[in-house]
């Protein structure tokens, strides 16, 4: 009996030292876990971090864009102004020009008027200076001009007329 009890016992402790083996295994693979599970919860802590700082830099890019489409806005919209109030300007300055150049074209007309009424004026009043020179001296024509009747005293007369008609 003894014997066997001896064998029961070696045989326990043989069951004891392969249980202790099976938990240092167990151990190993749970201090093995424990270790990936702490790498695995850094990595996490650090893409979780990384996550924020993404999310804080794209709701910074938001608002940027946000500021930047309003100042855009405004930006077209004083464009848009800018090129009406060009278009009323050109307009304006093309209605004034022509204004100005119908102006013109009719003090040129008027001008061109008064010019001719002044020459035949000229030549009237000549031909009335002549007549009047004519009848006083009672000659025919001059030396000068040979188309008057004027003497020598009138001679600037005479060589001035030819002048005055161009002037």
């Amino acid at each position: 009996n003894f014997e066997k009890l001896q064998l029961q016992l070696k045989t326990e402790k043989n069951e004891i030292v392969k249980l202790h083996v099976v938990t240092d295994r167990q151990e190993n693979l749970v201090k093995e876990k424990s270790n990936e599970l702490s790498k695995i919860q850094e990595e996490f802590s650090s893409l979780n971090i990384k996550l924020k700082w993404a999310q804080n830099k794209l709701k910074s890019e938001t608002e940027e864009h946000s500021a930047t489409k309003a100042r855009l806005q405004t930006t077209t919209k004083k464009l848009k102004e800018a090129c009406e109030e060009g278009e009323q300007l050109r307009s304006e300055l093309k209605a004034t020009v022509q204004t100005y150049q119908e102006s013109e074209e009719m003090k040129s007309n008027t001008l061109g008027v008064q010019l001719k009424r002044t020459e035949h004026e000229l030549k009237q009043h000549e031909r009335e200076i002549a007549d009047q020179l004519r009848v006083r001296m009672g000659r025919d024509s001059c030396d000068v001009c040979r188309t008057c009747d004027c003497s020598r005293n009138v001679y600037l007369v005479c060589m001035l007329t030819p002048f005055v008609r161009f002037m």
